[in-house]
């Protein structure tokens, strides 16, 4: 007789998890990167990308408006004053 039974380890379990994980990396790449610049014009408003590149202090572009047009918008969110 053939025995038909599949003998499991425990690698094999880590497949879905490994499948959602690279699902996630995938998805992440493509908002943050073909969406907020492709699909975002400079005449847009600000997205979330760049209010939280703001909030944590990041000086690279998250986004298709420049810092300093982010800086103008926000500055009053956060209470920041000019010394």
């Amino acid at each position: 007789m053939v025995d038909l039974k599949q003998h499991l380890e425990l690698i094999d379990y880590f497949g879905p998890l490994v499948c959602a994980a690279i699902f996630t990396i995938i998805l992440a790449f493509i908002s943050l990167t073909c969406l907020n610049y492709c699909c975002v014009s400079p005449k847009d408003d600000l997205t979330k990308v760049e209010e939280w590149g703001y909030a944590h202090h990041m000086h690279f572009k998250l986004g298709p408006h420049r810092e300093s047009q982010i800086e103008r918008q926000l500055r009053p969110k956060y209470n920041k004053i000019d010394i």
